[in-house]
C-alpha cells in the first residue's frame, strides 16, 4: 500500500487536486488546465513601472501604477526612513517590510509583504501577471510584469 500513496510534490497536487473537486470546480476544466500547462510559455515583453510607496508622512495623491491597459493595478506602502536626527521622513525605508497590493479589474486580488524584493503572481482572464517589486530611487519601487497566456 505504502508503494502507491503519492508522496512529495505528486502528494501535493493530489491534495490540491481533491480539494478543487470537492469545492465544485468542474473535474474537465481541471484537466484541461493541467493538459495546457507546459515549460514553454508565451509571453508578451516585460514592462517595468515605478511608483512612489505611501508611508505614515505620505498618503496624498494616486500612488501605484497599472499594467495590462489597466486590467491590473499595484499599490503599497512602507514605513518612513529616519534621518540621523531620528525624525520621520515622507520616503519608505526600503530595509523595512512593505505591504504591496496587486488588484485585477472586478477586484480580484492579492497582497505580499516582506523587505523587498518581493514576487507575487495574479491571474487575470486569460493572462497571468508575474510581478518582481524591488527598491528604486529614494521613495520609489520598481514593479516588472511579465504578463503570459493562462493557463
Amino acid at each position: 500500500m505504502q508503494r502507491e500513496v503519492p508522496t512529495g510534490d505528486l502528494a501535493k497536487l493530489t491534495q490540491l487536486v481533491a480539494e478543487r473537486l470537492k469545492g465544485g470546480l468542474d473535474a474537465n476544466r481541471l484537466s484541461f488546465v493541467i493538459s495546457q500547462a507546459q515549460v514553454a510559455r508565451n509571453c508578451q515583453p516585460t514592462d517595468t513601472k515605478r511608483f512612489t510607496l505611501s508611508t505614515p508622512l505620505l498618503k496624498g495623491g494616486a500612488r501605484g501604477v497599472t499594467f495590462g491597459n489597466g486590467t491590473v493595478t499595484v499599490t503599497g506602502e512602507g514605513q518612513s526612513a529616519h534621518n540621523p536626527q531620528g525624525n520621520a521622513e515622507s520616503w519608505f525605508d526600503p530595509g523595512q517590510p512593505v505591504t504591496i497590493r496587486i488588484t485585477g479589474m472586478g477586484g480580484k486580488g492579492t497582497t505580499v509583504s516582506g523587505v523587498l524584493p518581493l514576487h507575487q503572481s495574479l491571474v487575470v482572464d486569460n493572462a497571468e501577471y508575474r510581478f518582481t517589486i524591488a527598491a528604486s530611487q529614494r521613495s520609489f519601487v520598481e514593479v516588472t510584469a511579465d504578463r503570459c497566456a493562462y493557463p
